[in-house]
């Protein structure tokens, strides 16, 4: 992370976004989503090039396979699963009634 920008990017997004969120996952505490260091490839990207970028990703993800595998396998980790996948079942829900509302349209069709 010493390479981005808080300020910038999508590191700055995810910073102004979810503060709170960002310093748990550079602490330690939480992992962040793939999607989200999808983004910060990109990031890195900007700064460093393509193929710096690409490599290193490959890289993080060897390393963020046996993180999250640890992390789950954490004493009360399958519960902290269950209430994560509630929390995204709701925002999903959510967010489409949010599209209905905006657009009218169910998705039916």
């Amino acid at each position: 992370m010493a390479l981005l920008d808080p300020g910038s990017g999508w590191y700055g997004v995810f910073c102004r976004r979810d503060p709170a969120g960002m310093r748990a996952c550079l602490d330690g505490a939480e992992i962040l989503p793939w999607d989200v260091m999808e983004s910060l490839f990109q990031d890195l990207a900007a700064v460093r090039g393509t193929a710096y970028a690409q490599r290193e990703s490959v890289r993080a993800a060897e390393l963020y396979s046996a993180s999250v595998a640890a992390h789950d396998r954490r004493p009360g980790g399958r519960q902290v699963l269950v209430e994560r996948l509630e929390l995204m079942l709701r925002e999903q829900t959510y967010a489409a009634s949010a599209w209905w509302l905006w657009t009218g349209d169910a998705g039916l069709g």
